[in-house]
């Protein structure tokens, strides 16, 4: 939380030398800078290489929309279409979907037809988020969704 600079170069130089690189990611959010966005997004766009599943990242889509709100937008969105991290992509389609974006519709409606192995997390976030769905079968919920995916 310090407001110097210089914390900002220790904690890049954290992210750098893959030292405790998933807090200080998140720690970096905490700053605000605009400057550190654009980087901060960009270090989930470097291929995974066989590691898809790895979550060290995982938190960075809420504390990105947290932390700079309507500026992290367009971020998510090209997190979740080009990141290969498998659940960078599953938390940049929550935070999307929060923000009433038709792209993190679009991804769980991708995420039930086809079956994805978090199929059933989505599904049970999407009734979390809308209390009118709780009770609904998955074809309602479904059905919800894609009207959304494809709003306007």
């Amino acid at each position: 939380m310090i407001k110097d600079d210089r914390a900002s170069s220790v904690l890049w130089d954290f992210v750098g030398r893959n030292v405790a690189r998933g807090q200080a990611v998140i720690a970096l959010t905490w700053r605000h800078s605009q400057a550190d966005l654009p980087k901060l997004a960009q270090l989930t766009l470097a291929p995974a290489n066989g590691h898809n599943l790895d979550a060290e990242l995982s938190s960075l889509p809420y504390a990105l929309r947290r932390n700079y709100g309507e500026a992290a937008i367009p971020y998510l969105e090209t997190m979740l279409e080009r990141s290969e991290l498998t659940w960078v992509r599953t938390e940049s389609a929550r935070e999307l979907m929060l923000a009433g974006r038709p792209t993190g519709f679009a991804f769980m409606v991708d995420a039930i037809e086809n079956t994805r192995p978090y199929r059933r997390e989505m599904i049970e976030f999407i009734r979390g988020q809308f209390p009118e769905l709780r009770q609904a079968d998955d074809a309602a919920l479904l059905t919800f969704v894609k009207a959304r995916a494809t709003a306007k």
